[in-house]
């Protein structure tokens, strides 16, 4: 489990290009969505911008080297009313000004509070993060 290898309180939040107020979640993962307009460009038809926050306590110590790494993009997607999944979310720089570790590995004892806003699909419902054996998923309310 991501907890086991890196984690001792994951609190992550979504939000359709915005933020919303977080909480401490322990040992668990919450998400939501809150519309908030992000300056830095428009989305293609049928697309969207959607924020990723993630407030991340990693271990003292990592069991598996491979750890480390266990938050960044490439382990996360977006799937769709039908099932589908975008697995390759681009992120949207002007509005990701400190992608953290999106794009780089955690240290351990490190507690991060990150963000990136990615082009999502304009229907997605849930957000995955997938490492691993293990698999998290979070609902994402639709753009207001």
């Amino acid at each position: 489990m991501v907890s086991r290898l890196a984690f001792g309180a994951l609190l992550l939040l979504v939000a359709a290009c915005g933020g919303a107020q977080p909480t401490a979640v322990k040992s668990s993962s919450t998400a939501t969505t809150e519309t908030t307009p992000c300056q830095g460009g428009s989305p293609p038809p049928n697309r969207r911008l959607l924020r990723i926050e993630v407030d991340a306590q990693a271990s003292q110590t990592f069991q598996f080297e491979p750890s480390a790494t266990a938050l960044t993009l490439s382990h996360w997607a977006l799937e769709s009313p039908d099932g589908a999944r975008d697995e390759h979310l681009q992120i949207v720089n002007a509005c990701s000004p400190r992608p953290g570790v999106f794009t780089a590995p955690l240290a351990p004892a490190a507690h991060v509070r990150d963000s990136v806003v990615v082009i999502a699909p304009a229907a997605a419902t849930f957000l995955w993060l997938k490492y691993e054996k293990t698999a998290y998923r979070w609902p994402v309310r639709p753009p207001v």
